[in-house]
């Protein structure tokens, strides 16, 4: 903490969490993908880090070989706080 400014505060990310992620590439050069990520922040810092699970379902077109594609993705953040307070959000990401 910041003995200056109450609000700034600097901490390190530990705890544990894991990446799963299932695609399929079609002989039309389209993949789809789905993944799913876990993060689970450690007791000392389960106040400011709250548990995560992210859900990402997404599309691919490769345009020449794996070097140039457009991709698409949505996904689903879930968010729960050591109140057990939670917040879902939303984003969609588009890549060249």
């Amino acid at each position: 903490m910041n003995p200056e400014e109450a609000s700034d505060v600097e901490y390190v990310f530990t705890g544990h969490g894991f990446d799963a992620q299932l695609s399929y590439l079609f002989l039309n050069n389209y993949e789809i993908i789905g993944r799913f990520s876990h993060q689970n922040p450690h007791s000392d810092i389960e106040l400011l880090a709250p548990k995560t699970n992210q859900y990402t379902l997404g599309i691919t077109k490769y345009i020449w070989e794996h070097a140039l594609k457009l991709q698409a993705e949505v996904t689903n953040t879930h968010f729960q706080y050591f109140d057990h307070s939670k917040i879902n959000d939303w984003y969609i990401r588009f890549q060249v």
